[in-house]
């Protein structure tokens, strides 16, 4: 999973906070999918839903950029 995410330059301050932005989302969903395949739950798979579709608006607004249709 983080193997998609590529790491910015370190001059790009703005490309940083967003790199941040996804990784802490990325760990933040990984130890939500420990936690529903260890309890029954529902509020921990209600969470990791909230966080997918958080982590799919800031991977795939960022990427989309400008006049690609997205």
């Amino acid at each position: 999973m983080a193997q998609r995410i590529k790491i910015p330059a370190r001059s790009d301050r703005q490309a940083v906070e967003l790199y941040t932005r996804r990784f802490s989302l990325m760990h933040e969903m990984l130890m939500y999918s420990i936690k529903a395949k260890q309890s029954t739950h529902l509020a921990n798979v209600e969470k990791l839903r909230a966080l997918l579709s958080e982590f799919h608006e800031a991977h795939y607004a960022e990427q989309a950029g400008p006049g690609t249709g997205r």
